[in-house]
């Protein structure tokens, strides 16, 4: 007997819905067992990425604290004033890795004429070597047009007094003017003088990695005599020779007496300016390294930003010569004011004799530790506890906004605008 329609349709949808919903839980069960092994397949890789950083972790050289023993393994002069030292650790064991921009601290124990240590920070000049650090140093001289003043103490003892074979207390590598080499954005370095060595570093380690990441790096001085490291230039020049996206110039602003010696890359009567930047470069979409001397520093940093560029993306470090960095800033005008040095008991009238609240500590033996002496490296950092100060060059190991904030000076660059009390 045929059963009624009505009924068969209501058999037959029944069925239907039974059926999509069973398939639609099947789907959605593949789905979870798809996404379940998805997370699995995730936890597993980061499980396995711990376990790759700890393995690395545990075969990588820990910083050490405090000073170690270093000896000079080599001295090399790439130029008259230039003095590069190679130091191996004294115990032996593995150099940890540093970030290419990074200095070294040195305790200078046996100075003729001082009776405290000296401390003092110079930049690495070379990337990573599991063999050696390297330090390229710049004998300061007293500038021309004031020879009476005192050559520089740090950079004369190590030029002088330290041959192959020597000692030296070393701090850890440290600083934040550094970049990691691994990372893809585009780089612009800028070096001026001296303060070539860090900027040299990373380009030498983007170099050794092997990177694909566009990078420009500019060299400034006056005229070729000025040129500290020539011949590492060149060879660094020809080791970029296949490396389309590894850029190199040498900027002369003087006129040169044989511009057609000159090799491709050296350009004279031309600074490193952002008129140069932007001829050169498709856009200013790059990630900005400096260290030179202040007056460079100032423009390029003024420049960058009238160019636009953000100022997360511009990096600098000052690296002034001391003896002229010292004559930088007029004080003469200076009121006297109280600073109160609350360590160390004394209470000292500021007056424009002094060119530095480290200065005035100086002379009054008040032993504030410094090492850069230009605000890059925080050694002299100290407390406010009651006043203001003002900076005659802006630090950049901190902004002032910062140092404010937290309460906190660099004595080597500033001077008291009221009565002061500091910690020290």
């Amino acid at each position: 007997m045929i059963p009624e329609l009505p009924g068969l349709i209501i058999l037959i949808l029944v069925a239907t819905i039974i059926s999509l919903v069973l398939l639609r839980q099947l789907a959605i069960t593949r789905f979870e067992l798809k996404r379940e092994a998805a997370e699995m397949k995730l936890f597993r890789a980061r499980i396995q990425a711990v376990e790759t950083d700890r393995k690395k972790a545990m075969e990588t050289p820990s910083a050490w604290n405090g000073l170690r023993k270093f000896r000079v393994d080599r001295k090399e002069h790439p130029s008259e004033n230039i003095c590069s030292f190679y130091l191996i650790p004294h115990d032996r064991k593995p150099l940890p890795a540093f970030l290419p921009g990074q200095y070294l601290t040195f305790q200078l124990d046996s100075i003729p004429g001082q009776v405290k240590p000296t401390l003092r920070c110079y930049s690495l000049s070379d990337c990573y070597r599991p063999d050696y650090y390297r330090i390229s140093v710049k004998r300061v001289c007293a500038p021309a047009d004031q020879p009476d003043l005192p050559p520089g103490i740090g950079s004369s003892f190590l030029h002088d007094q330290i041959e192959i074979g020597s000692l030296l207390d070393v701090m850890a590598p440290n600083g934040n003017f550094s970049i990691n080499p691994e990372d893809s954005s585009a780089l612009v370095l800028i070096g001026g003088g001296i303060g070539i060595t860090p900027v040299l570093s990373m380009f030498n380690a983007i170099i050794e990695t092997g990177s694909q990441r566009e990078v420009w790096f500019f060299y400034g001085v006056r005229n070729p005599s000025e040129n500290i490291l020539k011949e590492m230039l060149k060879e660094l020049n020809h080791s970029i020779a296949d490396r389309p996206n590894l850029h190199f110039q040498v900027c002369y602003s003087e006129p040169v007496d044989n511009p057609d010696a000159l090799l491709p890359y050296e350009r004279h009567k031309t600074h490193v300016s952002i008129k140069l930047l932007s001829s050169l470069l498709p856009s200013n979409n790059y990630e900005f390294y400096s260290c030179g001397p202040p007056p460079m520093m100032k423009a390029i940093k003024e420049d960058l930003r009238a160019w636009n560029v953000p100022a997360r993306s511009i990096h600098e470090e000052v690296f002034p010569c001391r003896a002229e960095n010292r004559q930088t800033h007029n004080n003469n005008e200076h009121p006297e004011v109280s600073v109160d040095f609350r360590k160390s008991g004394k209470q000292i009238m500021f007056s424009g004799e002094c060119q530095s609240l480290l200065d005035l500590a100086r002379d009054n033996d008040i032993g504030i530790a410094s090492a850069c002496e230009v605000g890059s490296c925080g050694t002299c950092v100290s407390a406010i506890v009651a006043g203001n100060v003002e900076y005659f060059q802006e630090p950049s190991w901190k902004d002032e906004s910062q140092l404010i904030d937290e309460g906190l000076c660099l004595p080597c660059v500033c001077l008291p605008n009221s009565e002061i009390i500091i910690d020290q």
